[in-house]
């Protein structure tokens, strides 16, 4: 959503960051971590799961001087979405995110090379660039020397891309998590603020574009780990509201998503 810059209140509970993508160099403690809290799976899930998730391990020996381990990477995030609203209504199925890739582990393990690539919303064009490809050195645990293409180490996410980094509360520890969040802004007059591009401003029978002067959004919604974060599901509904449009933009309506999410 946007503002003008005389925008007099945001409230969005939701993660930002903005470090760009640079050669690392990390020693000791001052090595980035992310600030994604990852929910491992159960040791029942773990018997069962693990066996599958196995399979993209090609290749593991500790023992051969030179590979000791190559794997796939990837991951996907469907989801799909019903929007009712004064402005009309709208449906659909998202290939939201998907992205493929290897790991390799050589010379001691003290060598790693990652290849990841990304696909564009439903895989058209399927190749749609490099997320990371970078060579790392670990001579030891407290250094490492990273060269090429590395994502952030703190990014943004939207919905469904990582409500790990909304506010959430533990309903079933390490299974059943609310996720809930509420934005506001105010713009500074008649077509100011403009509604949320993916889903409200999809509403076919919406007209100046989707702008107004005050808007209200709330989001609440799960997320159910069926394997720790390499296997979940998620649904939620937002309501969001636009008033003071100028010509005629003023919006009302919900939007209720439902999603899956696989990483190996």
């Amino acid at each position: 959503m946007k503002t003008t810059s005389h925008t007099l209140a945001a409230l969005a509970f939701a993660a930002l960051a903005a470090p760009p993508l640079i050669p690392s160099l990390h020693a000791g403690s001052t090595q980035p971590q992310t600030a994604k809290a990852v929910t491992e799976p159960t040791k029942a899930e773990a018997s069962v799961f693990d066996e599958i998730w196995k399979l993209a391990t090609l290749y593991k020996n500790d023992q051969n001087p030179f590979l000791q381990e190559l794997k796939l990477r990837g991951r996907y995030h469907g989801q799909y979405y019903w929007l009712d609203s004064d402005q009309g209504s709208n449906d659909a199925w998202e290939d939201r995110r998907s992205g493929f890739g290897i790991d390799a582990k050589l010379f001691g393990k003290k060598i790693e090379l990652r290849i990841d690539a990304q696909s564009s919303d439903g895989f058209d064009p399927f190749y749609n660039g490099l997320v990371d490809a970078y060579i790392k050195w670990k001579p030891s645990d407290a250094f490492s020397l990273t060269l090429g293409r590395q994502k952030p180490q703190i990014g943004y996410y939207d919905f469904l891309q990582s409500t790990n980094n909304q506010p959430t509360y533990d309903l079933i520890p390490k299974k059943l998590q609310l996720v809930a969040r509420y934005t506001f802004a105010n713009g500074d007059g008649p077509d100011s603020v403009t509604a949320q591009g993916r889903y409200e401003r999809t509403a076919p029978d919406l007209t100046g574009s989707g702008r107004g002067e005050t808007y209200h959004a709330a989001y609440l919604g799960a997320q159910y780990f069926i394997y720790g974060d390499k296997l979940k599901v998620l649904a939620g509904a937002e309501y969001a509201d636009l008033d003071g449009g100028g010509n005629g933009g003023d919006y009302n309506g919900s939007t209720f998503l439902t999603g899956v999410r696989v990483s190996f």
